[in-house]
């Protein structure tokens, strides 16, 4: 499978209107499992990665353990198209919670991989949390 990499070049000009969404969209991601609740959802904690199993791990695991919190449900976007890597291997722990996981054919890059989770978002709103980083329990009640 050809790769491909959508990467900025040092003369890039700025000041120019791109629509970025438009780039990616011949590339559909594969749902590899769906999250259950995907009705009416209020919050997606939208978690973008790239071959990070462990660190991403961390990350679902604090986004799981919210309390207090409105309905909510978690997407892991993987930018890696290699099928049963290390982190589609630690992801099936997640099957048959509200997490859904999609991976893409090809390497969209980081701006790709970030706006295919705003498309793939239910939720009225979304937080997007970045594969190295936790949520504290109380984040989404807070944000209420």
């Amino acid at each position: 499978m050809e790769e491909h990499h959508f990467l900025v070049g040092l003369d890039t000009d700025y000041s120019q209107v791109e629509d970025s969404f438009a780039k990616i969209k011949d590339y559909p991601s594969i749902c590899i499992f769906e999250g259950k609740h995907r009705k009416n959802i209020d919050y997606t904690i939208a978690i973008p990665t790239y071959k990070r199993g462990e660190l991403l791990k961390e990350a679902v695991d604090s986004a799981l353990a919210q309390v207090d919190c409105p309905n909510y449900n978690i997407i892991v976007v993987d930018n890696n198209a290699e099928r049963n890597d290390v982190t589609e291997q630690i992801m099936q722990q997640y099957k048959g919670s509200i997490v859904s996981y999609y991976k893409h054919p090809v390497n969209l890059g980081m701006g790709g991989n970030w706006n295919r989770a705003v498309e793939l978002t239910p939720g009225k709103w979304m937080v997007l949390l970045h594969d190295d980083d936790r949520l504290m329990s109380n984040f989404l009640a807070m944000l209420v």
